[in-house]
């Protein structure tokens, strides 16, 4: 399975078969995620990432806002969650696909020492 070829509909396909094999904490529908793409390499990283992200909105879903939380206060907060719940999934899609494009294009070498160059798009 190529990681950057999954579709919104696959990945709430398995968000919902997480859920209903689970009790529905984040752990356990995390793990469930993980044993779907055990046997799957490729698509382990975008798996662990949405699991991830998806960690992150239960997490915001079960947290009550503050007492003296105005709306703007509740809007900030709001953003800054749905960038953490992207951020994983987005960062597995890109690096899928500068993988991919390091693995078509062949080793580089440097100008300097004719050594191969690494590439810059691995971020662990």
């Amino acid at each position: 399975m190529d990681s950057t070829s999954l579709t919104s509909s696959e990945l709430l396909k398995i968000a919902s078969a997480a859920f209903a094999q689970t009790d529905g904490s984040a752990p356990a529908v995390t793990e469930a995620i993980r044993a779907h793409w055990a046997t799957e390499p490729a698509g382990l990283t975008v798996a662990l990432a949405f699991a991830a992200g998806l960690t992150e909105l239960a997490r915001y879903a079960a947290q009550a806002p503050g007492e003296t939380a105005d709306a703007v206060d509740v809007e900030s907060e709001a953003i800054a969650v749905s960038r953490r719940v992207v951020r994983p999934l987005l960062q597995a899609k890109l690096q899928g696909r500068l993988d991919a494009l390091d693995a078509s294009a062949g080793p580089t070498l440097c100008q300097a020492c004719q050594q191969t160059a690494e590439s810059q798009g691995r971020r662990s």
